[in-house]
């Protein structure tokens, strides 16, 4: 089992996830339930969920962290770096070592030079 963050460290995906579920009201089996009513190919199953939150399956796909972050009607960004601490540095992923701010503003502009090169 993980322990919640400290004041000086960032949450970890788990932890974000598991956050946000509960803010939503939300049980693991409920939104494993309503991430596969919405996905059906997904198979997510309670088990994944806990093992997400508790650190035991770390490697999380972008459609699973989309679905997941749907549920909750949140950004995907907010399982990824902890927005509430926008200056520690992230713990997962390809963002780990960034700030949530750094990330908010490296998303912001590859997806601001995505839409220019679309015109």
């Amino acid at each position: 089992m993980t322990s919640e963050p400290s004041a000086i460290e960032a949450a970890s995906t788990g932890q974000l996830l598991r956050r946000d579920r509960k803010l939503a009201g939300l049980t693991a089996q409920e939104l494993a339930h309503e991430v596969n009513s919405r996905y059906p190919d997904d198979a997510i199953s309670a088990t994944v969920v806990f093992n997400i939150e508790a650190e035991r399956k770390t490697a999380i796909t972008i459609p699973e962290l989309a679905h997941f972050a749907e549920v909750p009607a949140i950004s995907p960004i907010q399982l990824l770096c902890d927005c509430d601490q926008p200056y520690l540095p992230a713990r997962s992923g390809a963002f780990q070592g960034r700030t949530a701010r750094q990330v908010i503003e490296a998303v912001s502009y590859t997806h601001l030079r995505a839409h220019e090169t679309r015109r």
